[in-house]
């Protein structure tokens, strides 16, 4: 004889068959949202409708990771239009050296898939063909990495003292905290803006109904039996 509320295997295994749909989207579910690496066409900041200022600009200077040295500043801003927050970050070196890669040392929260520069910016600071100064990488990791042309690195002469450059990028989230933004060489940190609320995935929660199901199979068996 069965104790009270000890299941045969048959019930068992008929509750896991009930919710074995729930699982399956949910592990499916989980594995399409593992982001993978991309290359994002480049959008001109110049040329977008960035709504209000939602948050003031806030200058945060760049540290040598090395020297300790100001290598210049970080001015951030963040707009909002429609939902969307702009995160403007105007990047004013003070050193010699070439950069060769501004990043997010974050993880972009709610990154809507849109970032850029400005044109303008990179035309002035010597950049022979604006939209080809800088490849956009959204990485496995969830944070953006601008990387200079290498041909505009080292060919030309490109982002110098004095020439500042916008970059941007949009996230459907507001700024949280402060979050580590990068520059290399030499290796620089700031912490300004960044969305870093992270709301639970959705795959979660599907996780959770398939969880939810099997126990309220069993509840009704348990009433039932």
């Amino acid at each position: 004889m069965m104790k009270q509320g000890t299941k045969s295997k048959k019930e068992l295994g008929g509750a896991l068959k009930w919710a074995t749909p729930f699982l399956a989207s949910a592990i499916v579910s989980m594995g399409a949202n593992t982001a993978s690496a991309a290359t994002l066409t480049s959008t001109d900041f110049d040329t977008l409708d960035i709504g209000n200022l939602y948050a003031a600009e806030v200058t945060s200077s760049w540290t040598d990771v090395g020297s300790g040295a100001d290598n210049g500043n970080l001015t951030a801003a963040v707009y909002l239009k429609d939902g969307i927050f702009t995160y403007a970050l105007n990047l004013d070196p003070e050193f010699g050296s070439r950069i060769s890669e501004f990043n997010t040392g974050f993880e972009v929260a709610g990154f809507t898939g849109t970032a850029g520069f400005s044109f303008s910016d990179v035309t002035a600071a010597g950049a022979p063909a604006a939209s080809d100064a800088f490849s956009i990488d959204y990485e496995d990791d969830t944070t953006l990495d601008w990387n200079t042309n290498l041909d505009y690195l080292y060919g030309n002469n490109f982002w110098r003292n004095g020439e500042s450059i916008t970059f941007f990028f949009q996230s459907s989230l507001a700024p949280d905290s402060e979050g580590t933004y990068n520059f290399l060489s030499p290796v620089s940190q700031t912490s300004n803006y960044a969305p870093t609320a992270v709301p639970v995935p959705g795959a979660i929660y599907l996780l959770g109904y398939g969880m939810m199901g099997i126990g309220a199979l069993q509840r009704k068996r348990r009433l039932n039996g």
